[in-house]
């Protein structure tokens, strides 16, 4: 399951940090929580769930760098 995931989530999002295409690497990064939550209910695990906060945190700044 980890090699899957690694070769359908971490490979883009790889490709995307090297493009610095913020955009796509949004889409994989929400698409590799919910392949990780389908994962961790085939797993028997679904009580383990990922999710992104409503807000990002305050006390970081999140945006490019200057």
């Amino acid at each position: 399951m980890l090699d899957d995931y690694a070769q359908k989530i971490f490979e883009p999002l790889q490709q995307q940090i090297e493009a610095q295409n913020f955009a796509e690497f949004d889409t994989l990064y929400r698409r590799g929580i919910d392949y990780a939550n389908q994962l961790h209910v085939a797993s028997h695990h679904g009580e383990i769930v990922w999710k992104l906060p409503a807000q990002p945190p305050q006390h970081l700044e999140l945006g490019p760098q200057k």
